[in-house]
C-alpha cells in the first residue's frame, strides 16, 4: 500500500474522492430525473390527449391517398386537430409543411 506523506496530496486526493462522489449522485439524480419527466410528459401530452398522433396521421393518408397530393391537405389537418385536441402540422419527406391546423396556420417553421 502507497502512503502518502505529503498534506497537500492528501488534501488533493480527499477533494478529488469527494468531487467524484458529488459528481456521481448529481449523475443518478439528473438521470433518475430526466426518466421521470420523460415518463410524465408521455403521460399527460400522449395518453391522455383525446386523439393518438396515429389518428392524425391515417386521416391525412387517407386525404393523400384520395386526392393523390397534398392540396388541400389543411382541412384534413384541422379535422384531425379537432378530433386529437391539440395542432397538428405534416412535414413531406423533404422537410416542407405540406398541412398544418389552424393553430399553426401562422407558424413559422
Amino acid at each position: 500500500m502507497i502512503r502518502i506523506r505529503s498534506l497537500r496530496a492528501r488534501l488533493l486526493a480527499a477533494t478529488a474522492a469527494v468531487l467524484g462522489a458529488v459528481l456521481t449522485a448529481l449523475l443518478l439524480f439528473s438521470s433518475r430525473m430526466t426518466r421521470v419527466e420523460v415518463r410524465h410528459f408521455q403521460d399527460v401530452v400522449v395518453t391522455r390527449g383525446r386523439g393518438t398522433p396515429g389518428l392524425s396521421a391515417r386521416i391525412l393518408e387517407s386525404h393523400f391517398r384520395s386526392v393523390g397530393s397534398w392540396k388541400g391537405a389543411d382541412a384534413a389537418a384541422r379535422r384531425a386537430a379537432e378530433l386529437a385536441g391539440r395542432a397538428v402540422l405534416a412535414l413531406d419527406p423533404a422537410g416542407r409543411v405540406v398541412a398544418r391546423s389552424r393553430e399553426l396556420s401562422r407558424a413559422r417553421v
